[in-house]
């Protein structure tokens, strides 16, 4: 049997006393539950407020993340591609000024020859002469447009050959930046020798990838920049060694053409931006195929990123 604390009276089983100082302390109570129920609700709505806050935050951060990524991308495709342009139409400049001089050197000698011929005819052909000057005029401009627009057509030509030299390197360098084993391969190996590749005993792409992805971390690399200076071709026994080395990397495919361009490789690293490097690249031309990128002999840094050749 109970009694009220407040009063002493004898409560029943189950009751509760009906004096004043009992209802008010049972008042109280309720109201403290009431509080602490509202809150354990507004602990609850922050830390979800908080937890959609943070994950706004992140994709937030993602979205930058991959809009500053494409700005990258497309601000280097074209500014890899006026590079290009500007590099191929320098190139071939000089080669231009010494077309155009030679061709009116060879017009005005030619002129020369004729006007000395006039002058010793008669004086009765003297009122065709201004005429047959004029045409002469008029066949040395027509010459020389058909020589600019000759050299034009070369320079087109020899800008769209330089970018295609270039592209290999530019892939491989593209893929180590975004860690893409795939592209990296397909700057180096034509489309047989990857499928041989992916075939092998020991190839695993996961493996692979996670490897790569690795190998880049543990020097600490986050991003590489390549820029051409100028390139030659190759000839002779540097043609006859670039082969070679091709055809033991590639498994025995043969090539047509190689160039070696001198480069400036800019790195950046977790320590941050490091100084350039200057050193020289190798590309070939396969038979019946595409230019490649051939990582042996490289001076410049970039083959040290990729090493399942």
């Amino acid at each position: 049997m109970a009694f009220c604390k407040f009063c002493g009276k004898e409560i029943p089983e189950g009751g509760a006393c009906d004096c004043a100082e009992s209802i008010k302390d049972a008042a109280a109570s309720a109201v403290e539950g009431l509080k602490e129920k509202a809150e354990n609700a507004a602990e609850a709505v922050k830390d979800k407020t908080e937890d959609a806050v943070e994950a706004a935050k992140d994709k937030v951060e993602d979205a930058a993340k991959a809009v500053k990524d494409k700005v990258e991308d497309v601000t280097e495709a074209v500014t890899d591609k006026a590079e290009d342009a500007v590099e191929a139409v320098k190139d071939k400049a000089e080669d231009v000024k010494e077309d155009v001089k030679d061709a009116a050197a060879e017009i005005t000698k030619s002129d020369k020859k004729k006007e000395k011929k006039k002058k010793e005819k008669k004086s009765d052909a003297n009122d065709g002469e201004g005429k047959k000057k004029g045409k002469t005029g008029a066949k040395v401009i027509a010459v020389l447009i058909l020589a600019v627009l000759l050299i034009l057509g070369l320079l087109i030509w020899s800008g769209i050959n330089s970018i295609a030299r270039k592209k290999p390197v530019k892939q491989y360098v593209k893929g180590i930046n975004k860690t893409d084993i795939e592209m990296v391969m397909e700057s180096i190996y034509p489309e047989e020798q990857i499928a041989v590749i992916k075939t092998g005993y020991s190839y695993d792409a996961l493996d692979s990838e996670k490897s790569f992805k690795s190998n880049l971390e543990s020097t600490g690399f986050k991003k590489a920049k390549v820029k051409f200076l100028e390139g030659e071709k190759l000839k002779d026994e540097d043609f006859d060694r670039a082969a070679e080395y091709y055809n033991s990397v590639s498994g025995g495919y043969g090539i047509d053409k190689a160039y070696r361009y001198k480069v400036e490789v800019t790195v950046k690293t977790k320590k941050g931006k490091q100084p350039p490097r200057t050193g020289y690249v190798t590309v070939v031309k396969l038979e019946d195929d595409d230019w490649k990128y051939l990582p042996y002999g490289d001076s410049s840094g970039l083959s040290t990123y990729f090493s399942l050749y």
